[in-house]
């Protein structure tokens, strides 16, 4: 990897997505050159796009690397484990790059290739996963029950933490007003991450929201 590479981005790494991780400084690491197409089918693996071998025209974001010192984060971001690619979520290869009619541009870009067995993910049709794929995903993201489970739990979870932490400054300090204010308001923290935290706002791959029944990942 050197100065001046270029990736297509087809999933959240691209600057309008909604959860674009903005942890990992891009736009100070390199330059979005705008939209780009790549050789490939796309599919909504568990709601985030993978791309596969194909014949089909994946829609992307051309990105030119300035300071190689940020594609280790980005490697990590799409769960590629160093030195051992079958463990690894994706794999990262060189394509060449595409205009819109699919006509060859003579630049070649890495992109992260999906590199797990497909079940029955369901194709997008159109390659486009900003389009086609995350409108889908934020309609399905939670129902009315999934919502009550979550209360539920973030209501017990908030439970434990307000007994915990009264117990603990209780017996440090000894202050009844104190240990009301370090309770209630740990408590009160401790219920609204159990009830809004979602895996997929942090912008990484680290797994599902298991309240949400759901898979959350993305390229």
């Amino acid at each position: 990897m050197k100065t001046g590479d270029l990736f297509v981005f087809y999933g959240l790494l691209q600057p309008v997505s909604e959860s674009f991780p903005h942890v990992i400084d891009l736009a100070g690491s390199g330059a979005f050159l705008g939209e780009a197409r790549i050789r490939g089918d796309l599919y909504d693996v568990g709601g985030y796009p993978g791309m596969v071998a194909g014949e089909g025209l994946v829609c992307g974001t051309l990105y030119r690397i300035d300071d190689p010192v940020i594609v280790p984060e980005i490697d990590a971001f799409e769960d590629i484990v160093p030195g051992e690619e079958a463990e690894s979520l994706y794999r990262r290869e060189r394509h060449p790059v595409l205009n819109a009619e699919g006509a060859p541009t003579g630049q070649t870009a890495w992109v992260y290739v999906f590199n797990k067995p497909l079940a029955e993910d369901p194709k997008i049709e159109s390659g486009d996963w900003l389009k086609e794929g995350a409108p889908r995903y934020r309609k399905r993201k939670r129902t009315p029950l999934q919502w009550v489970v979550r209360s539920v739990f973030a209501t017990l979870f908030a439970l434990f933490a307000y007994v915990l932490l009264s117990l603990v400054i209780g017996i440090i300090f000894d202050n009844q007003l104190l240990t009301l204010i370090v309770g209630v308001g740990g408590a009160l923290g401790v219920f609204l991450i159990a009830l809004f935290g979602n895996a997929r706002n942090d912008g990484h791959h680290s797994g599902p929201d298991t309240s949400d029944m759901i898979n959350v990942r993305m390229d």
